[in-house]
């Protein structure tokens, strides 16, 4: 799962308009690269009065020769501290002349899959004249500047997704990113005891990786059908054993149920109801296990270590009266099986949604 996506461009490419809405969009921070100034550059031995005499005796070419090892350095050091956000980069950070420096950005760059240059175009020559034009209203010193911005062919090695914004608004071109998105981070599966907030945080992580969401309580019932579900008995079974005999007729149901939905579905999110991870047979554990093996991003919600806080916060949130509920979710809560299932287990107690879903995307595997 990428923690970060990087644009990129020449300038006028519309990275300062698209960053802020595509982060907004995503519910990530937004980190420019302004923020890394002239004293950040000094900082690595960057002389200024060298820099600005080269420029105006020697023109940019020569200029960004000289300060390619600072960019370079720079560009690390901008990775290192935008944490989970949309980061916009200046044209100076993607644009070396010299192989060794190419290769230290590719190689600093290597971790993101989503890495987005911005281009009016793919026609090299007409997203050179539309960048002039707008370049050359507020800044026109900067046009042969910009034209090796557009045409050096380092902007395209270290690009990972291109996004051509020619007749786009900027929230087109936002949408049009986040479709392109890498949208393989495999599966990230969500277990744990009724309201503890799987379908919430399911909702949040859907909207945040781009990968659809299924919802396991939804798709269950034709999985049942499948091998001989019989509703009528299923009613019958309710209205004479209660929580307990329902839960005991759905178990070797609900095990069929995570088998064909980790079959069946790839690349989304996937929340289980709060019996899709309790089994009291171990056969039915055993297959259930098998089953989410192959998944490193198994995830068990819990308001707190504490069990009888987990029980505690649960009842409080439960629109359910029945006392048969109760119980049968804090078997949920205590039963071994759930923590012997997941991979990852987070404490939401005292978290907003979006601070779980923080820490869900900080303890989840790419």
């Amino acid at each position: 799962m990428p923690p970060n996506i990087i644009l990129t461009g020449p300038l006028k490419a519309g990275k300062r308009t698209t960053a802020p809405l595509l982060a907004e969009r995503l519910g990530l921070l937004h980190y420019s690269s302004d923020r890394f100034g002239q004293k950040e550059f000094e900082a690595l031995g960057y002389e200024e009065a060298t820099g600005q005499r080269i420029w105006d005796q020697e023109g940019p070419a020569a200029f960004y020769r000289y300060a390619q090892i600072y960019h370079s350095q720079g560009l690390l050091k901008i990775l290192e501290g935008a944490g989970d956000a949309v980061v916009e980069l200046k044209p100076d950070f993607t644009y070396y002349v010299e192989e060794t420096y190419l290769e230290k950005a590719h190689a600093a760059l290597s971790a993101y899959p989503n890495v987005v240059r911005l281009l009016p175009s793919p026609d090299l020559d007409a997203s050179v004249q539309i960048l002039n034009a707008r370049v050359k209203s507020t800044m026109s010193p900067w046009e042969e500047v910009n034209d090796f911005f557009v045409e050096h062919s380092s902007n395209y090695e270290l690009a990972k997704i291109t996004a051509y914004t020619k007749d786009k608004t900027p929230a087109e071109t936002t949408e049009e990113i986040i479709g392109q998105l890498n949208k393989e981070a495999g599966e990230v599966i969500l277990i744990g005891p009724i309201n503890a907030g799987k379908t919430t945080i399911g909702n949040l992580l859907s909207a945040r990786l781009g990968l659809p969401q299924q919802s396991l309580d939804l798709l269950r019932w034709d999985y049942h059908r499948e091998i001989g579900y019989d509703e009528e008995k299923a009613n019958k079974i309710r209205e004479t054993e209660g929580a307990w005999g329902i839960y005991r007729y759905w178990s070797p149901f609900n095990v069929y149920s995570v088998e064909r939905v980790l079959a069946e579905k790839h690349n989304c999110i996937i929340d289980f109801g709060g019996g899709h991870s309790v089994y009291d047979e171990l056969a039915l554990l055993e297959r259930a296990k098998q089953a989410l093996a192959p998944f490193p991003n198994v995830v068990l919600l819990l308001p707190s270590a504490d069990k009888t806080e987990s029980k505690r916060i649960l009842r409080e949130r439960s629109a359910r009266s029945n006392a048969e509920w109760y119980a049968l979710n804090e078997l949920f809560i205590r039963h071994p099986s759930g923590p012997h299932l997941a991979k990852i287990t987070v404490y939401t107690e005292g978290q907003t949604p979006a601070e779980t879903l923080a820490e869900v995307l900080r303890r989840v595997s790419p």
